[in-house]
């Protein structure tokens, strides 16, 4: 008996201490909570938005979220909020308010509930930290997404609600557009956010969101607008270009070039290539050939397009080299781990050992930088 109470003493410590810690990241019942939290602390909220199953969602959690640098960082600055979009009234309202689509999808927030910035998709520890800065400066200058209310109850069209509700993904373009050009004077958020799920919008709707696309860019940030313009833009060229015709699809993108900030142009740019040269042309060579011309680096297309090849066993000498300029040309200290370890297995292949161990050595360094364990990486420079 005395044995077992000394033990039960000599744990009291630990479980204190583990009750002591608690998660970067935790679950609110209610908006007006995280509101309150936020405003009490005068922290900005960080939203982590996943659903359960979700693959990247779970790496974040295990290797993002528990990484030193990051914690110390949200737990300084920011109230950090979990939510689940198939388990959790407040994630259900989050997707719906900010159509989070991708997962996981990452908000910041002012603590007064406007939003400042918006992101989806896995990010490492370097990608994510650099979002949290960005964001951080984003609210010191005073500079946010106000198309946004910082509430989350809208007054928003019945179609929208259907779309979002039990039978998720359906709309009836018809009465959507319909109750955009009727209400948006009245109903400027819950109009725009009904324009950006609708299939196809009246024509007058598109002209209007492309030719203002840097004032919709303000109002509700690159993450939501950009994807739409380059939908819209797509079914233009599919409607214009119907067969091979490069001088035509040149023609194409100049006449819209200006209408988009430099950095947006590029990415939808590149992503217009993929959509005539994959889909109109299916002429994968000269997609490739077009991005090792005018590289950019946009969700995990340079790591997929190097999957695909391999799999297809198309990887030949020309396709490396195009493959390798195009990261080259695009890759740096600033980009995310899987991708810089991309390039060197592209260098890998083609033979070049002191190129391939530059990039594995950049990973190496971007992972000290980061406090992330580099046994991995080390590794690679050995065999």
């Amino acid at each position: 008996m005395k044995k077992r109470f000394m033990f039960f003493i000599m744990l009291l410590p630990c479980l204190f201490a583990a009750a002591q810690e608690q998660e970067v990241l935790q679950h609110f019942a209610s908006w007006n909570e995280v509101l309150a939290k936020a405003r009490q602390s005068n922290k900005l909220i960080f939203i982590d938005v996943y659903f359960t199953g979700c693959h990247p969602c779970a790496v974040m959690d295990k290797e993002v979220f528990t990484n030193k640098l990051i914690k110390e960082k949200l737990e300084a600055q920011f109230i950090g909020v979990k939510t689940d979009i198939l388990k959790e009234p407040l994630g259900d309202s989050i997707l719906r308010k900010y159509q989070t689509m991708g997962f996981p999808t990452f908000l910041v927030l002012s603590k007064e509930g406007a939003l400042i910035d918006a992101t989806n998709g896995f990010a490492d520890v370097g990608v994510l930290m650099a979002f949290l800065n960005n964001a951080d400066s984003l609210d010191k200058h005073k500079t946010y997404l106000n198309g946004f209310a910082p509430n989350l109850d809208v007054s928003y069209a019945p179609a929208y609600l259907d779309y979002f509700g039990k039978e998720r993904r359906r709309i009836d373009d018809t009465v959507a557009n319909r109750w955009i050009i009727e209400n948006r004077k009245l109903y400027k958020e819950a109009a725009d956010m009904l324009f950006m799920i609708t299939r196809n919008p009246a024509s007058g709707l598109k002209e209007d969101f492309i030719n203002n696309y840097n004032t919709y860019r303000a109002l509700y940030g690159q993450a939501l607008v950009l994807g739409k313009a380059t939908a819209i833009l797509a079914g233009n060229l599919k409607e214009k270009v119907t067969g091979r015709n490069d001088q035509l699809f040149s023609g194409f993108l100049n006449t819209y070039q200006d209408k988009f900030p430099a950095a947006d142009w590029k990415i939808i740019r590149f992503l217009l290539a993929d959509h005539y040269y994959n889909t109109i042309v299916k002429d994968g060579d000269a997609f490739l050939s077009f991005a090792a011309a005018n590289p950019v680096l946009y969700k995990n297309y340079y790591g997929a397009m190097l999957s695909n090849l391999t799999n297809k066993q198309q990887l030949s000498p020309e396709k490396l080299l195009l493959l390798g300029k195009w990261g080259a040309d695009a890759i740096d200290e600033h980009t995310a781990f899987e991708t810089i370890l991309t390039i060197a297995r592209v260098y890998q292949q083609q033979n070049k050992p002191e190129a391939y161990k530059s990039y594995v050595q950049l990973a190496i360094d971007k992972a000290r930088k980061y406090e992330v364990d580099t046994k991995a990486y080390e590794a690679m420079l050995t065999n």
